[in-house]
């Protein structure tokens, strides 16, 4: 029999007050345009990326989570624009945004080592969705039981990011919900931080090691930390690890079976010192890059930066 979550949806409308309503991801150095805008335009080409997350697989009413991102670079104008639709939803409430990406690039210093700095900004438009009737099917007739009544929501959203890269590594910071969204009397979205790095060891020239990390930071909510390694063979082949903070261990494999084209797989195993194991979650995702008239950044010896990055 299905494990229910049920009774953890009841205190959606508490958690989200605590500003934990937003999705993590395991490959979360895949999936950088919809964490900071500041990334839109990177690549040098027009860049298209899918990803889907189930999480806690086996519950009933888990998290899932989508997100469909483009993005492309304006060439001379040293900026670049995206488009992404994130789709999240987890027992009876769901969270639909679909936003427009605008960055800005210019290089600190150029030569063998060039150093490029960009600062973006996001609006998005949003949609919460809360349905009473897959909570009062449950709950039977009890009126101390009965759930709020149905919500269908729409509100706005901005964010903003600074993004600095390099041919081997990056560090990015970037800023949700700058204004707070209220999505109804007891719940909002709060102001969240995401800090994002990581760097390209060259191991020999088949193998690079690539240590990287997400930190998110929201006010009343434990700081949420992701620490990863990853090594990449031949330039086709990765497979890595990730630990979550006190939440789950996670492995992560992927190919490039073409210079434009990425696939890669994540499972996380869920766990935590102090509360319920809620198991195995899966996370895959698939991207491809159209490189148009920009010039790639490449590597100082001449090849290709790594994957990971661009």
């Amino acid at each position: 029999m299905k494990r229910s979550l049920f009774l953890c949806c009841l205190m959606g409308f508490f958690i989200a007050a605590y500003g934990q309503q937003e999705s993590h991801y395991t490959q979360y150095m895949f999936n950088r345009l919809v964490l900071n805008p500041a990334f839109t335009g990177v690549t040098g080409g027009t860049s298209l990326t899918a990803l889907y997350r189930a999480q806690w697989v086996g519950f009933e009413g888990a998290p899932r989570t989508y997100n469909v991102s483009g993005h492309t670079s304006l060439g001379d104008y040293r900026g670049g624009i995206g488009l992404f639709a994130i789709g999240d939803k987890i027992g009876p409430f769901s969270k639909t945004t679909v936003g427009l990406n605008y960055a800005y690039r210019f290089a600190l210093c150029s030569g063998q080592n060039p150093l490029y700095l960009s600062f973006g900004i996001q609006g998005a438009v949003l949609n919460f969705l809360y349905d009473r009737d897959q909570v009062s099917s449950r709950v039977g007739s009890d009126p101390a039981l009965q759930p709020p009544n149905n919500i269908n929501t729409w509100k706005p959203d901005f964010g903003a990011g600074i993004f600095l890269h390099g041919t081997k590594g990056y560090v990015g910071i970037s800023a949700a919900h700058i204004v707070p969204v209220k999505l109804t009397d007891n719940a909002k979205l709060v102001p969240q931080i995401w800090l994002l790095g990581g760097y390209d060891i060259d191991i020999s020239d088949q193998v690079a090691l690539t240590p990287s990390a997400q930190l998110r930071y929201a006010p009343e909510a434990p700081v949420q930390l992701d620490a990863s390694l990853t090594a990449m063979f031949a330039n086709v082949f990765w497979a890595g690890i990730n630990y979550r903070l006190q939440s789950a261990v996670g492995f992560l494999a992927g190919v490039q079976p073409l210079p434009s084209l990425r696939i890669g797989y994540a499972y996380d195993w869920s766990y935590s010192p102090k509360a319920f194991n809620f198991g195995a979650s899966h996370e895959i995702f698939l991207s491809y890059t159209f490189r148009n008239n920009a010039t790639p950044i490449r590597r100082a010896n001449g090849g290709s930066i790594h994957p990971r990055y661009f």
